[in-house]
């Protein structure tokens, strides 16, 4: 199994963050864990671990890519940028929902049944 194959299957660690978050919001150990931010936190190293790994072995250039249209599309067909992405994408969506938790429980926006 490749590295960023790897990855992925470590990121699913995310999946307890979101559970408690969605289920159970009002338990201390949510709280706590929203507070820690231990979930994105992880994500976030697993990501550092896959953009070390990938500049290591591609080098800088891939850089380039990103500024076109046919080059994001030319980087993202490949394996290791796609689970880059995609861990990039559940570190931030992790980090949106805590924020989202924390500013509701301290003000009560919504019910948290909404949140």
């Amino acid at each position: 199994m490749s590295l960023y194959r790897s990855l992925f299957e470590i990121a699913a660690f995310a999946i307890p963050g979101w559970l408690l978050l969605i289920f159970l919001p009002n338990w201390t150990v949510t709280r706590r864990v929203a507070r820690s931010a231990i979930f994105p936190a992880f994500l976030a190293l697993l990501y550092v671990v896959g953009i070390v790994a990938s500049l290591s072995s591609h080098g800088f250039g891939v850089i380039s890519e990103f500024g076109s249209v046919d080059g994001v599309m030319r980087i993202l067909a490949r394996e290791d940028i796609a689970m880059l992405a995609w861990i990039h994408i559940l570190a931030f969506d992790q980090v949106v929902g805590m924020v989202i938790y924390r500013d509701n429980m301290q003000s009560r926006y919504v019910p948290v049944v909404v949140q």
